[in-house]
C-alpha cells in the first residue's frame, strides 16, 4: 500500500549498527560470495573474530553533544518579562535540553523527526508526544489538496479473566491519518486495509490549534527523490564504518598471530589429550595409522612448522587512522588526527576553521528546531493568557554554534559589551532574570565597582605618603651633608 521500502530497510540497517547487529551486514558487505559457499564453517570464526565498537552509536553521539540547545528565545519578539518565565519554567516540564539532544541523533538517523501537538484536558494546556519516524508511513501533498500524515500505531491489546483463568495478549495496529483540523483513528486495522476496520474516531483541534496539521514535522537537510521524507546522513556513513570496522578487525587478527603462531602439522596427528596447546606446552605427535603400512625406508617424514607474522603493523594502523579521519570529515567533525595535533596548540582560529562545515550543519538542525516549535510555543502563551498577540514564539539560536563551555559564552558577551553591541541588563534580560532580580544584580555591581575605587584610592594616598618620607629623608640627608 505504501511505496518507501528503500527507507524501510535503510531505518533498519542504521537501526542494527546503532545497536550493534553488524555481522549480517559486515558479512554481506566484504566477504565474497565464493568464501560464504565454502565447506568449512567461515560464519561462526567471523563471527567471533569481529571487532566492532560501535562506531555508528559512538559518531552520533559525537554529533548530538557537539550542538547546542537553545535555552533562550528571540528578544526581537518583544515578550514581556511575565511570558519569558513562563516559558522558561515549561522548557524545564518539558526535559527540552534531553528533547533536542534526541531532535538531533534522529535527524541523523531517521532524517525527519515527528511531534503530535494535542490539548490535554487535565492540565489545560497544550503538549506534544513523539512519534516513532518509523512507523511514518508516507506523507502525502499533492498541492492542492490539504497535506495529510500516514501513521501506523502499534499496541498490545491484554485482557485477564479471573473465573476462567485466561489471559489473553494480542499486538493490533491502529492506522491514523492528520491532515489540517483533525485527525482519524482507524483501530485494529488488518494489513494496514482501512475497509478493515469496525472502529473509527475523528478528534478535532482545540480552538487555539484551528485548522493547522496537529503534526510537528522537523526535515532533514536533503529531500529525497519523489517522496515527501528527507533522506538520512547515517546511510552516507555505513561503507565506512564497516571499512573501519574490518581493519579493526584485521589488526586484532594480526596481533594474536603475531603472539600466537599458527602450527601445522605435516604427516603426522596431533594428540589432544596428551597435548597442551597454551604457550610453554608440550605438544604430542604421532604417526597416523595410514602411513604405518610403509616401510622405514619409505616412511614420510613427520614435520610441524609455524607460521608466524614478524614485520611491523604499522601499516594496519596508518589505514585505521586514515579511514577514521575520512568518516569524521564525511560527518563534519574535526578527525582525530587534527584534535590531537590541535590539543597542543592555543590557536582558536585554527579550530574554529576545521569546525565549520560541523557548524553549518548544527544552524541548519537548529533553525530546523526553531521553525518547528514556534506554534507549539505560540500555543503555550496562549494557554497561559489567552489574550496573547503572539501565535508564533521562536527561540533564539545561539552565536556558537557547537557545544562550548561557560568561558567562551562569557568571554563572547564580554566582548560585545566592549564593542555596545549589547549591555549587561539586556544580557540578563535574555537569560531569564526578571526586572527586579536585574536591579539587584546592577545593585551589587556598582557595590563591587565602589568598593574597587575605593580600594584604589586608598592605595594612591598610601603610595602618595611614602613619597613624602622618601622626599623628606632625602631633604634630612641634604641638610646634614650642608651642615657639615
Amino acid at each position: 500500500m505504501f511505496n518507501n521500502y528503500r527507507r524501510e530497510v535503510e531505518l533498519n540497517v542504521v537501526e542494527d549498527l546503532i545497536q550493534g547487529r553488524v555481522f549480517e551486514h559486515w558479512l554481506n558487505f566484504l566477504v565474497s560470495d565464493k568464501l560464504r559457499e565454502c565447506e568449512l564453517d567461515y560464519k561462526d570464526y567471523f563471527k567471533k573474530t569481529l571487532i566492532y565498537q560501535n562506531l555508528m552509536n559512538v559518531l552520533v553521539e559525537d554529533i548530538s553533544m557537539q550542538c547546542p540547545v537553545m535555552e533562550t528565545f528571540d528578544p526581537r519578539q518583544d515578550l514581556s518579562e511575565k511570558d519569558i518565565d513562563y516559558l522558561k519554567k515549561e522548557l524545564e516540564h518539558l526535559d527540552w535540553v534531553s528533547t533536542s539532544i534526541d531532535i538531533v541523533k534522529d535527524l541523523e538517523t531517521k532524517g525527519d523527526v515527528f511531534f503530535q501537538i494535542y490539548y490535554d484536558e487535565k492540565d489545560g494546556k497544550h503538549k506534544f508526544n513523539k512519534l516513532e519516524s518509523e512507523n511514518m508511513l508516507d506523507i502525502i501533498d499533492n498541492g492542492k489538496d490539504p497535506v495529510k500524515y500516514i501513521y501506523r500505531n502499534e499496541r498490545m491489546v491484554k485482557s485477564l479473566d479471573l473465573d476462567n483463568g485466561t489471559y489473553f495478549r494480542k499486538k493490533t495496529e491502529d492506522l491514523i491519518i492528520f491532515t489540517e483540523g483533525y485527525y482519524v483513528i482507524y483501530r485494529d486495522t488488518i494489513n494496514l486495509d482501512l475497509s478493515s476496520t469496525e472502529d473509527k474516531e475523528i478528534v478535532l483541534n482545540s480552538k487555539e490549534m484551528g485548522d493547522m496539521v496537529p503534526i510537528i514535522h522537523l526535515r532533514g537537510k536533503k529531500k529525497r527523490k519523489y517522496s515527501e521524507f528527507s533522506e538520512i546522513p547515517c546511510v552516507s556513513y555505513i561503507d565506512s564504518v564497516l571499512y573501519t570496522t574490518t581493519i579493526n578487525t584485521d589488526i586484532r587478527t594480526s596481533n594474536r598471530s603475531s603472539g600466537s603462531p599458527r602450527m601445522v602439522v605435516v604427516n603426522g596427528e596431533l594428540d589432544f589429550e596428551r597435548s597442551v596447546l597454551d604457550a610453554g606446552g608440550i605438544i604430542h605427535i604421532d604417526t597416523p595409522e595410514k602411513l604405518k603400512e610403509f616401510s622405514n625406508t619409505y616412511l614420510p617424514e613427520t614435520n610441524v612448522k609455524y607460521f608466524e607474522i614478524t614485520n611491523s603493523l604499522s601499516s594496519l594502523r596508518q589505514e585505521f587512522i586514515s579511514h577514521l579521519d575520512y568518516l569524521y570529515r564525511v560527518i563534519g567533525l574535526i578527525p582525530p588526527t587534527l584534535q590531537e595535533k590541535m590539543s597542543t596548540s592555543d590557536s582558536s582560529k585554527a579550530i574554529a576553521q576545521f569546525r565549520t562545515k560541523q557548524e553549518t550543519k548544527n544552524k541548519y538542525y537548529l533553525n530546523t528546531i526553531r521553525k518547528g516549535f514556534s506554534k507549539f510555543f505560540g500555543l503555550l502563551l496562549r494557554d497561559n493568557n489567552k489574550k496573547s498577540k503572539f501565535k508564533e514564539v521562536y527561540l533564539e539560536i545561539p552565536e556558537i554554534l557547537v557545544t562550548s563551555s561557560v568561558y567562551d559564552n562569557l568571554l563572547l558577551t564580554a566582548q560585545k559589551m566592549s564593542l555596545g553591541v549589547t549591555t549587561l541588563k539586556d544580557y540578563l534580560k535574555e537569560q531569564g532574570y526578571s526586572e527586579k532580580q536585574i536591579e539587584d544584580l546592577m545593585e551589587n555591581q556598582k557595590e563591587v565597582m565602589e568598593n574597587l575605587q575605593i580600594d584604589v584610592d586608598t592605595s594612591e594616598i598610601e603610595g602618595t605618603k611614602v613619597n613624602e618620607v622618601e622626599s623628606t629623608g632625602v631633604d634630612n640627608r641634604f641638610k646634614q651633608n650642608k651642615s657639615k
